[in-house]
């Protein structure tokens, strides 16, 4: 997936202003099954990344790829609880309160995702460090 930040923003005040007038909300049953849905869409990745680290014989042996294995988790991790907070954030009925809701919910993402390539960064540059000095 490869998304400008910038466009997200824009695209939720393009959503919001087009449905504030015709607002139609969905059961609470409905909106209930909504998060569920996304909460297991979420966890089935994040499971699959995490399988696909485990089964990856090259990751022992390249310290690049296990910090790219560990990055995949992490923003996968990332967007499975961005998902469900924009779920969570449809069943608002105030728009002012929703709109709230989904900016606390983007700053949240943009968080983790951040502290994920950090994390990136780091291990790769240890291993950089560490490959240097086996030379």
């Amino acid at each position: 997936m490869c998304h400008d930040p910038r466009a997200l923003p824009l695209a939720l005040f393009v959503l919001l202003f087009a449905t504030a007038c015709q607002r139609e909300t969905e059961p609470p049953v409905q909106q209930a099954l909504d998060v569920v849905e996304e909460i297991a869409e979420g966890q089935r990745e994040v499971t699959d990344a995490r399988v696909d680290a485990a089964l990856d014989p090259t990751l022992d042996d390249s310290p690049a790829e296990a910090a790219e294995a560990t990055y995949r988790i992490r923003t996968e991790k990332a967007e499975a609880e961005h998902d469900v907070a924009r779920q969570l954030c449809d069943a608002i009925q105030d728009a002012m309160q929703q709109e709230a809701c989904f900016e606390d919910a983007l700053e949240q993402y943009e968080a983790a995702m951040e502290k994920a390539e950090n994390k990136r960064r780091a291990l790769a540059g240890r291993n950089r460090g560490a490959t240097a000095s086996d030379s």
